[in-house]
């Protein structure tokens, strides 16, 4: 393996694309210029909430993918010199038996404690019955930090739903990676 340092790469002539390739279809990339670490994790079953209303950590049992290792006891952990900027998403399924539900909330935890909802649905009719909550978040991270879901909804006999196991349809879900050039 050959090793090519350069301070500029441009491209030849006046081409109007300015297009340069590095590579061809299939390779990946390492290092800098990867949105590494990564990972996504979904629920198969449904979990129910403690109580009407309460914040309950979401347990994620399918880890999809996860670069570095970086996901276990269903929380992400910045690996040792990754900290930095990343982006964190979470869709969760929330239902209630009976459509007796008020409100339902997504919340993220940085290091144990609630740090960003960016995420809630209310009603005063409520009738709410099954619906799915989306949230994004984008936290500036140091080694070690961690990230985590919680969900809230407010009624009784609620849930936050999961799919079939094999099924691609990912009714909660968590994931992240980090952000590169910001």
């Amino acid at each position: 393996m050959s090793t090519l340092k350069v301070s500029t790469i441009s491209p030849l002539g006046t081409d109007a694309t300015k297009t340069i390739t590095i590579g061809s279809a299939g390779d990946t990339v390492a290092g800098a210029g990867a949105n590494t670490p990564s990972f996504f994790v979904s629920k198969t079953s449904d979990q129910s909430i403690s109580g009407d209303a309460t914040r309950t950590k979401v347990t994620f049992d399918t880890e999809v993918f996860d670069t570095d290792s970086a996901f276990s006891d269903n929380k992400f952990t910045v690996p040792t010199n990754q900290g930095g900027k990343y982006f964190f998403s979470s869709s969760l399924r929330v239902e209630a038996s009976g459509g007796s539900m008020d409100y339902a909330q997504v919340i993220f935890y940085k290091n144990g404690t609630r740090f960003y909802m960016p995420t809630q649905f209310q009603t005063s009719a409520n009738n709410m019955g099954n619906s799915h909550l989306n949230a994004s978040v984008i936290f500036d991270l140091s080694a070690s930090d961690y990230v985590e879901v919680y969900g809230a909804i407010s009624g009784s006999s609620t849930a936050i739903g999961g799919a079939a196991a094999g099924s691609e349809n990912n009714q909660s879900f968590f994931m992240g990676y980090k952000l590169i050039g910001a």
